[in-house]
């Protein structure tokens, strides 16, 4: 159900420099939900010319009936970079949604979540949902691309997901400006990171269960020019159009 709606912030955290965590009010209405993965449309003032729209997916599963987190990475000199941090605590802002489709499609196959930087948001949302869905049996297998080990957030909330669904869920956070995990990772946290991209971890991960690429679903989230690549990458291994998801993020 697409909505118009005043949402009140309830909270802003930061998770690392440059990303915070926004959790705003939903609409009143009962009857309205999202589907995991989708987006909404934020209207973000500008004095007196009409707001500009940014698009923020949804970091909560539908099932969590109060509120909506949003996980928001801030681009230098950006409108809503500008105009987000200074908002206050109860501060109202116009949205709209929920929209999008970048959402779990029904499959006999695993799949595969690729992600970078902030595109982790809506496969939060996925996930978690999938894997509190009984009727869900298949894996789901997650490669999340940073530059650096302190870039990493909520790893304590993924590493809870793989201990209550150990046979299900998988992930690996690649760190592509990192050369020497044992060096600059926490011991405990070793063994969920990797030195390179997130295609790394996964042909690490299809030798390890002696699979091949064609045999899982794929979504892809993060900016353009990586979304694209991916795809590519998906495409050279014979993975066919119609098992590849995608969303990309524009800044």
């Amino acid at each position: 159900m697409f909505t118009t709606y005043q949402s009140k912030l309830f909270e802003r955290t930061m998770l690392v420099s440059g990303v915070d965590k926004f959790v705003f009010s939903r609409p009143d209405d009962a009857q309205w939900n999202f589907q995991a993965g989708q987006y909404m449309i934020f209207h973000i003032p500008q004095g007196t010319e009409h707001a500009a729209r940014r698009q923020y997916s949804i970091a909560s599963t539908p099932s969590e009936k109060r509120y909506l987190e949003f996980i928001i990475g801030y681009i230098p000199k950006g409108i809503a970079s500008t105009y987000l941090p200074l908002m206050k605590i109860g501060d109202l802002l116009t949205m709209q949604g929920p929209a999008g489709v970048f959402i779990h499609r029904p499959s006999p196959r695993p799949a595969i979540y690729l992600a970078t930087g902030t595109g982790i948001a809506p496969m939060f949302s996925m996930i978690s949902d999938k894997l509190a869905d009984q009727s869900f049996t298949q894996n789901i297998y997650l490669y999340w691309g940073l530059r650096y080990y302190n870039d990493i957030y909520y790893l304590d909330y993924l590493i809870n997901l793989k201990n209550k669904y150990p046979q299900r869920f998988e992930f690996c956070i690649c760190l592509s400006r990192e050369t020497d995990i044992e060096a600059k990772v926490k011991k405990e946290h070793i063994p969920f990171c990797t030195c390179g991209h997130v295609n790394t971890g996964v042909e690490m991960m299809l030798q390890k269960i002696q699979k091949t690429h064609k045999e899982f679903d794929y979504y892809l989230c993060g900016s353009m020019i990586v979304v694209e690549s991916l795809r590519v990458y998906c495409a050279d291994k014979g993975v066919v159009k119609e098992q590849v998801a995608f969303e990309k993020f524009t800044f």
